[in-house]
């Protein structure tokens, strides 16, 4: 299987398809990770907001949507999506950390080093290992389907 990192939109199943959603998200969080990793920490906290806005709904939505599908198509399907929830619960427990954080504090550099290292984890996990394998066994028409259902949930998620 090939990760969808490599593959093009047409492969994905055209813009519409989930596959493609995820992927554009993923595009837009390495790039406010990066932006980031360079802020000075004054400006941490509003590209952190922006990393949140983007993360959480987009979670929301995977665990709303995409779980249910991959736990019924794929036969070990609850296994994958459980270790990704439990990636999603220490990006969360990290992020809590992070906003009640003082800038100065001497930890700081830690937690936001391991939530970027968890949430670019996390990327790789979906697109190197569970999306392709969701995409083997749906069609496209199926996974263009599944992005509107994703994309609905993800605009009407709590943080969106």
């Amino acid at each position: 299987m090939t990760s969808l990192a490599a593959q093009s939109i047409a492969e994905l199943g055209g813009h519409g398809s989930v596959l493609s959603r995820q992927k554009r998200d993923h595009v837009l969080l390495d790039a406010l990770l990066s932006e980031l990793g360079d802020a000075p920490p004054a400006r941490q906290r509003r590209v952190l907001l922006r990393v949140h806005r983007l993360v959480f709904p987009h979670a929301f939505a995977e665990e709303a949507v995409l779980w249910p599908v991959i736990r019924r198509a794929l036969p070990d399907g609850e296994t994958l999506t459980l270790r990704v929830e439990r990636e999603h619960q220490v990006i969360n427990e990290l992020a809590t950390q992070l906003d009640r954080a003082d800038l100065g504090a001497p930890d700081r550099a830690t937690l936001l080093d391991r939530f970027v290292a968890l949430l670019r984890q996390d990327v790789r996990d979906e697109e190197d290992v569970l999306l392709p394998r969701l995409q083997a066994r749906l069609t496209v028409v199926e996974l263009r389907r599944l992005g509107a259902a994703w994309e609905v949930v993800r605009r009407l998620a709590p943080g969106a």
